[in-house]
């Protein structure tokens, strides 16, 4: 008999610890913007949280998860907010999550490019003056 009061008893801390942890997490979740993180970074971030809601069985619904991903972007992401909600409830968090990265990966490769271009420039420019100085001696 004593057991199981131990037991009931243990059961009653987790299940109060899991319950304090779950509403700190949703309190996270409210809290999360992309601020002046990659926005990869910040979508992992809101993932995680989801993944650790659910893990102390308090899943988050579809439009929790959602609404934290949208609510944590900035005014310069409005257009790709006002197209994401123009599609809800049929778009899924993951193509959410491609358009929001869309923007910030065309920048990337489009940086990736300029760079290429530079040190090719820079490469042939030094060649050239490799050779010229050769050509003298």
């Amino acid at each position: 008999m004593a057991e199981a009061r131990q037991i009931s008893s243990c059961l009653a801390s987790v299940h109060t610890f899991s319950s304090m942890l779950a509403r700190v997490l949703r309190l996270e979740l409210r809290h999360t913007y992309l601020d002046n993180h990659p926005v990869l970074e910040f979508l992992v971030k809101i993932k995680t949280i989801i993944d650790d809601l659910t893990s102390v069985g308090d899943a988050a619904t579809y439009h929790e998860h959602m609404d934290s991903i949208l609510e944590g972007l900035p005014k310069d992401f409005d257009s790709v907010v006002a197209l994401i909600e123009s599609s809800l409830p049929h778009i899924s968090i993951e193509e959410a999550e491609g358009l929001i990265l869309a923007p910030e990966l065309r920048l990337q490769k489009y940086v990736t490019h300029l760079v290429e271009q530079f040190l090719c420039a820079n490469s042939e420019s030094h060649s050239q003056k490799l050779l010229a100085v050769d050509v003298r001696s």
